[in-house]
């Protein structure tokens, strides 16, 4: 302890001995101390300005900091990103994959020829790959605009192909067309009448049907164009030919001579005033024509079967063709035939050219692949309407648009035929009408609105010329009755008309096929023919009473009634005869009128002839018929105008010798009125015996009934009748 605290006590001594030097030193060495101080704080200084750079490369440091924590962050997504596009890429790859084009296909769709069958099936594989590329699934997202990009390369180079088989096809068409043009072979000419398909283009659009059926899918607008250029130039083809076909058959129907107009035409009789000709048929009503021309058995089929059970059928491979051998020498084909030849030959024609354009350039939606492999069995079809394939009818408007266009001078055409034919025959108005009603009615359920159109405006304007005509008939029948009484024999001329007229009506509607009970011809031929009869009834029984009442009360009076009744009896005799020859039920009730009148007139004239002749005895028994009647046959006698003295008188002014006389001027009278050797003397002669027997026999009875005991009895019996008509005969 002592030990420390001496240590403690040197220990504080030299700690005060080297205070005090430093002190001392201290003090010594201000100057340095100061140079020191400045230099410290200098050095402070510039520790405060390295402080305050640390602290600007703090921050600086912190703000790398945080845009190198950016930067990971944006590459850690630039690699996700890079990772997503690797994908993306891969699927648009994928679905892209179905939608190229080897580049051998696009070079074949520009330059592959079009001329071979090696070519065309070059074409048409490649088309199918494109038609395969654009109907695939991917194509279907067009939202993709990589995918609605190569969709719409597909569709260029589609669009591009079209147009350049469009501009070959219409070369093709026009070097077919003008060639055809220069075959003058196939065009209708006198004596040679025909209308033939288009063979040659058929085969030529066949060739590439495969096209066109792709086509429709791929380029609808450009196939629509390439329909339009083909509808444009077959037009012309089809106008020379029509104009041909209608202008030989004008020609033909012009030569035809259908006989004089006034013996079965009403207007014409009443013009020439009654002047018919010397040729009037002694049978009118059994009017005789020459009958249509035969046709090339293996060219033309008739088309009567196409309706049966009302299925449709078919037309003709080939279409019709009538030779110069079908016909007469002077090159004459009837009217009726000739519009019967017209309307088939179109119905044809019509039939084949819409179902091949329909078909070739697949204008409806049931058109399907295996219809191509039997292309041409299918064009002569009559097809039916597909309202399930096309509810909206806007594919059969296209089509029927097509062949307005194709075939538009058809209506004109058939048009200026009817009506040269109406003028050769005006009745040929009925025929026309048969043969529209009957064509419509094989076309009726069909799909050729445009021929079903035609038909039905030319019904039309057969209609108005029909009634025209009625008419015209109907008043030269009411303006005979100014006529008919004027002129010896004109009103028996006048009636013959009418079974004519009737007789060439009836032929053309049995030759066209039209029943008895049915259809719109029918029935206008009926209304016609009621028309006619009534006012031809009226006007002959006008012009009887005009004669015998104009003649009244003249010397002559009796003579002129029987020149009525022989008038009206050979008029309703002939009218009779006509009616019933044409079997046409619509007519029985005119033809037993017709009979009736015949009968009337005919015991109204054997009447009058008696009374002509032995008139005093008919007119005294008529006297006693009348009081044995209202009385008895006792009180006959008890009358001064009828008693015994009265009979004897008057039976003593009838000998034998006389009525024998009587005898023979009636049989000159009537002889004078009909020829001796026909049928109408034949039976109105024997109307004459038969009231002679009749009067004689009823003269017989009333006067052994009224004068029997008072020896009163004729002069002749019927005996010396019968002896007398067998001397006369």
């Amino acid at each position: 302890a002592d030990d420390c605290d001496a240590l403690e006590s040197k220990l504080q001594a030299e700690l005060h001995d080297l205070e005090s030097e430093n002190i001392h030193g201290i003090i010594e060495t201000g100057e340095r101390t100061k140079q020191i101080s400045d230099q410290i704080e200098k050095a402070i200084e510039e520790l405060g300005r390295l402080d305050m750079r640390l602290l600007e490369y703090s921050n600086e440091l912190d703000m790398l900091k945080g845009e190198v924590g950016y930067i990971q962050k944006r590459h850690t997504s630039l690699q996700t990103h890079a990772k997503n596009q690797r994908s993306l890429i891969h699927q648009i790859e994928s679905t892209l994959a179905p939608l190229a084009i080897p580049e051998r296909d696009i070079h074949a769709m520009k330059n592959e020829s079009l001329e071979t069958p090696q070519g065309i099936a070059r074409i048409e594989d490649a088309a199918q790959h494109v038609q395969l590329a654009m109907n695939h699934e991917a194509a279907k997202a067009e939202n993709l605009s990589s995918v609605k990009e190569k969709v719409e390369q597909l569709r260029m180079v589609s669009d591009e192909f079209g147009h350049r088989l469009r501009e070959f096809l219409s070369q093709r068409l026009l070097y077919q067309i003008e060639f055809s043009f220069q075959d003058n072979a196939r065009y209708s000419s006198r004596g040679n009448v025909r209308l033939v398909h288009h063979q040659s283009l058929e085969e030529l659009l066949c060739k590439y049907r495969g096209l066109l059926r792709w086509l429709r899918k791929a380029a609808p607008e450009v196939a629509d164009g390439i329909e339009q250029t083909y509808a444009t130039t077959v037009q012309k083809l089809f106008r020379k030919e029509i104009g041909e076909l209608m202008e030989t058959l004008r020609y033909h129907a012009k030569r035809y001579n259908p006989g004089d107009f006034t013996t079965y035409l009403f207007s014409a009789y009443v013009k020439e005033e009654g002047k018919v000709s010397s040729h009037s048929p002694t049978a009118p009503f059994a009017f005789q024509a020459r009958p249509p021309p035969a046709f090339n058995t293996l060219e033309y089929k008739r088309m009567d079967a196409m309706a049966m059970g009302g299925k449709l059928a078919s037309v003709p491979e080939t279409l019709v063709q009538l030779d110069a051998n079908s016909m007469g020498s002077d090159d004459a084909i009837s009217p009726e035939a000739c519009i019967d030849i017209a309307l088939y030959m179109m119905t044809a024609a019509i039939v084949r050219e819409q179902n091949f354009v329909s078909d070739i350039f697949s204008m409806m939606p049931s058109t399907s692949e295996n219809m191509y492999s039997a292309w041409r069995e299918r064009l002569t079809e009559i097809r039916p309407v597909d309202s399930n394939n096309d509810p909206g009818g806007h594919c059969a408007t296209k089509i029927q648009n097509a062949i307005g266009l194709i075939m538009d001078v058809t209506d004109d055409q058939l048009k200026r035929l009817l009506d040269t034919c109406i003028k050769v025959d005006p009745t040929t108005i009925v025929a026309a009408l048969a043969h529209i009603e009957k064509t419509l009615a094989k076309v009726s359920k069909s799909n050729l609105k445009f021929w079903i159109s035609i038909l039905n405006g030319l019904r039309q304007a057969m209609s108005e010329k029909f009634q025209k005509l009625v008419q015209e008939q109907s008043k030269a029948i009411e303006d005979f009755k100014q006529l008919g009484g004027k002129r010896k024999g004109g009103a028996v001329q006048f009636v013959r008309l009418y079974p004519n007229f009737v007789g060439r009506v009836e032929k053309f509607l049995l030759e066209a096929g039209v029943s008895q009970s049915g259809g719109e011809t029918r029935e206008l031929v009926h209304r016609c023919n009621n028309r006619f009869i009534k006012i031809l009834f009226e006007t002959l029984e006008a012009i009887g009473r005009e004669s015998i009442g104009a003649d009244k009360g003249g010397d002559d009076d009796d003579k002129k009634k029987m020149q009525t009744h022989l008038a009206m009896i050979e008029s309703m005799h002939n009218l009779y005869n006509g009616l019933k020859s044409l079997k046409t039920s619509s007519l029985n009730s005119f033809t037993k009128q017709a009979k009736s009148l015949y009968l009337h007139h005919l015991k109204q004239f054997v009447r009058t002839l008696a009374k002509r002749h032995i008139g005093r005895l008919v007119d005294f028994f008529d006297g006693v018929d009348e009081l044995v009647r209202r009385s008895s046959a006792e009180e006959v006698n008890y009358h001064l105008n009828f008693n015994r003295s009265a009979a004897r008188k008057v039976v003593a002014m009838y000998p034998a010798k006389d009525v024998r006389k009587h005898i023979d001027s009636m049989h000159r009278r009537v002889e004078k009125s009909f020829s001796r050797g026909s049928e109408l003397f034949q039976v109105v002669w024997k109307a004459v015996e038969d009231e002679m027997y009749h009067q004689q026999n009823r003269m017989q009875k009333l006067t052994t009934m009224c004068y029997g005991e008072e020896g009163v009895t004729l002069e002749f019996s019927d005996k010396d009748l019968a002896k007398f008509f067998a001397e006369v005969r």
